[in-house]
């Protein structure tokens, strides 16, 4: 039965994907978006981290995002990327040149700041403030995506069709957001950190020192 589901549900939305790819991937990108920070923000409950409130104003920050930067923007850039360097032909090459784009250049100098100054505006921040948190925690940041989403990054660039790039990091944003609130607020109650900002994870531009090492200093 649950062989059939998938079955179906792949189908269903690879054939949604090639006949209305930007409405699909930004119906996708809206859902797990939006389940990936409810998910989130119901482990740090259950962990007595916050209140058992849903914080529909902290969820419309990270969901509305992700819907116009990762589901509309992402579209076109993906598939910009894909016709620079295609993987058919490219290869090796291919990967490193798509890898250093997104990871030297569009996450640094757009991805970052972009993600800091929307959610902090829609969270009531003014732009000094944002402008601070960006400043104070820019490096941690940039760290956190070269450790983490880089290696993800490779992997996608080298299996995965260029029409699915939104779809995977979608994915991604559910799973990260979950790991993050588990990984960062363990001793404390904060609602996010640094790692989930850069993954999409919760809505806080947080100036907390990463490590790669507290990737494996929580029991998950």
């Amino acid at each position: 039965m649950a062989r059939r589901f998938c079955s179906w549900a792949s189908s269903a939305y690879s054939s949604a994907i090639s006949s209305v790819p930007l409405p699909t991937k930004i119906a996708t990108v809206s859902l797990m978006s939006f389940a990936g920070d409810l998910n989130a923000q119901c482990i740090e409950a259950l962990r007595g981290q916050r209140e058992g409130v849903f914080d529909g104003q902290r969820s419309f920050a990270f969901t509305s995002f992700n819907i116009v930067f990762s589901g509309l923007i992402g579209h076109f850039y993906y598939n910009r990327l894909e016709r620079a360097f295609p993987m058919s032909t490219g290869g090796l090459k291919a990967v490193v040149s798509k890898l250093f784009i997104t990871q030297g250049l569009w996450t640094p100098f757009l991805y970052l700041p972009c993600y800091c100054f929307w959610t902090g505006s829609l969270l009531g921040r003014s732009f000094e403030q944002n402008a601070e948190k960006l400043r104070t925690g820019y490096s941690d940041l940039v760290m956190a995506s070269w450790s983490t989403s880089g290696v993800a990054n490779i992997m996608m660039f080298w299996f995965v069709p260029a029409r699915h790039h939104v779809g995977v990091s979608a994915l991604g944003h559910f799973v990260m957001s979950s790991l993050a609130s588990l990984i960062f607020n363990k001793d404390s109650k904060r609602s996010s950190s640094n790692f989930s900002a850069v993954q999409g994870g919760d809505h806080v531009c947080d100036s907390v020192p990463f490590s790669p090492n507290h990737l494996v200093s929580g029991t998950i």
